[in-house]
């Protein structure tokens, strides 16, 4: 391998090590929105359990709605609480994992391209004496750096991608649920109610997916120079993932609730398509000014 190839290869890795860097930087932020989150669900969750305990044990409280003959149906749906509470929590504790996971992948490359700068600096002012032409260095990092450009917007498209597939999905599966809804609401019967719950679940298993992957997708985009007005709204899918734990609704609300967590996918769809849309043009341009500039040292060389 010859020094210009060695200048690439390490200008290549230095630039990894900055991106990962600050990929670990929002990582470590997310995880700290997340644990504060999971706080704050398992708070509630206590405060629910602690209602039902109040119900279960012989109180002024119980003993009232045993009285009025309500006690039973105020205690399952206290006790659907906690079960709803302790699903939140419960997703909660699995997208923490996810982060510290990549926050884990993360920090073993780091230490992998450790000393990647020196051992660069260290060939280019080797190169430098060879060539006694500052002008070479400024073009030869102008191509790398437009080049790395190109590499880190593939990967956020690829990580967009991903998550658009995802959101389509979830379209497909709360329309579905909209139209047994319809039919429930018309007198479809058991029939009609247990499907529109399994396409509720499925719904829910895939926005949890979503979430982890507009995480990744904003992770990403960290170190995209992304100058767009949209933004990706990551904690706003937190809507969207309670309405369906919260089962004991009426069928209307269960309807309407469908119809307004729809617009939002659709919402964050329209998003990460523009984001999508410019990564892709921005792409272009990084390959464009990498040509002229590798053009222009092929130039300086062949005169020197």
């Amino acid at each position: 391998m010859n020094l210009n190839q060695q200048l690439e290869l390490l200008s290549e890795k230095m630039a990894e090590h900055k991106k990962l860097k600050s990929e670990v930087t929002s990582l470590e932020k997310q995880l700290q929105q997340l644990s504060d989150k999971l706080r704050e669900l398992e708070n509630i969750r206590q405060r629910e359990q602690a209602d039902v305990d109040k119900l279960e044990k012989t109180t002024l409280t119980s003993i009232y709605y045993w009285l009025v003959g309500q006690k039973e149906d105020v205690l399952y749906r206290e006790r659907a609480d906690v079960q709803a509470a302790a699903l939140k929590c419960e997703a909660a504790r699995r997208e923490i994992e996810d982060v510290e996971r990549e926050i884990a992948l993360r920090r073993k490359k780091l230490s992998d391209l450790s000393g990647c700068e020196y051992q660069y600096n260290e060939l280019l002012r080797q190169k430098r004496a060879q060539m006694n032409d500052p002008e070479v260095e400024r073009l030869e990092n102008s191509a790398n750096h437009y080049r790395q450009q190109q590499k880190e917007m593939r990967e956020a498209v690829s990580a967009g991608r991903s998550a658009l597939h995802t959101a389509e999905n979830i379209l497909d599966s709360l329309k579905s649920a909209d139209g047994f809804a319809t039919w429930d609401l018309l007198g479809g019967g058991m029939i009609a109610d247990m499907a529109k719950h399994s396409r509720l679940n499925e719904a829910q298993r895939q926005i949890e997916l979503l979430q982890r992957q507009l995480r990744q997708f904003k992770t990403e985009l960290c170190d995209v120079d992304f100058k767009q007005d949209v933004q990706l709204d990551v904690d706003g899918f937190l809507y969207v993932a309670d309405f369906i734990f919260d089962g004991l609704i009426a069928d209307w609300m269960v309807k309407d609730r469908i119809g307004r967590a729809r617009q939002q996918v659709e919402n964050t769809r329209w998003q990460i398509e523009k984001m999508i849309a410019r990564l892709q043009e921005m792409e272009r341009e990084a390959a464009r000014q990498e040509d002229y500039a590798r053009m222009q040292l092929d130039e300086r060389i062949q005169r020197g």
